[in-house]
């Protein structure tokens, strides 16, 4: 009987340390979680903002081109 006491106060003890393993594990994942979301955060508005910009250059691109033509706004672009 304090044979099987014993035995259990060990595997109680390890399953202890290994809980506290678990968790210390848990709050570094976490908190990289948590930086890799905020960089895509910031990596998204920066893309967002790049195709809104990239809409807005293309219709005024468009309009040039149907004011002045095509082959003029080449040629003032230097476009090929």
């Amino acid at each position: 009987m304090i044979e099987q006491l014993s035995a259990a106060n060990v595997a109680l003890r390890e399953v202890r340390k290994q809980n506290e393993q678990l968790t210390k594990k848990n709050e570094i994942y976490s908190s990289k979680l948590k930086q890799m979301e905020s960089l895509l955060m910031d990596r998204n508005l920066r893309l967002k903002k790049l195709l809104s910009d990239n809409l807005r250059m293309g219709a005024r691109l468009r309009r040039m081109e149907s004011e002045v033509g095509v082959d003029r706004v080449k040629e003032l672009f230097g476009s090929d």
